[in-house]
C-alpha cells in the first residue's frame, strides 16, 4: 500500500521550511513529527478522497447509493431454504462428477 501521497509530502515540506525560515530554533524539534506525521496525514487524505468519490457532483449527495438501491430492490434476494437446497444441489453434482472422474481414473 502507497501511504506518501505527493500532495501530503510537499504539504510537509513546505510546513518544514517555513518552520526553518521563520523559527529555526524549533525546526529540530519539528522534523521528527512532520517524518511520523506524514503516512498517517497521507493516509486520511487518501480515504477522503476516496469517500468523495462515492458523492455525486449535483450535491444532493445522494451519489451511487441511491442508484444501486433500486435495483436490489427489484429482483428480490433468495430465501435461505431456496439458497440451501440449491447449494445441496450443487454439492450433490459436484461430488457425482468427482466419482464418475474417479471411476475413469480406475479403467
Amino acid at each position: 500500500m502507497k501511504c506518501f501521497n505527493p500532495k501530503v509530502l510537499g504539504g510537509l515540506a513546505l510546513t518544514g521550511l517555513a518552520v526553518y525560515l521563520f523559527a529555526p530554533s524549533a525546526f529540530s524539534a519539528v522534523l521528527p513529527i512532520l517524518a511520523v506525521a506524514a503516512c498517517p496525514l497521507g493516509m486520511f487524505f487518501m480515504m477522503r478522497g476516496m469517500s468523495g468519490a462515492k458523492c455525486s457532483t449535483t450535491g444532493s449527495g445522494a451519489g451511487k447509493e441511491t442508484q444501486a438501491e433500486p435495483a436490489a430492490a427489484s429482483s428480490p434476494a433468495p430465501s435461505a431454504e431456496a439458497e440451501i437446497v440449491r447449494l445441496r444441489a450443487e454439492v450433490d453434482q459436484l461430488q457425482a462428477e468427482k466419482a464418475a472422474g474417479q471411476r475413469d481414473r480406475r479403467r
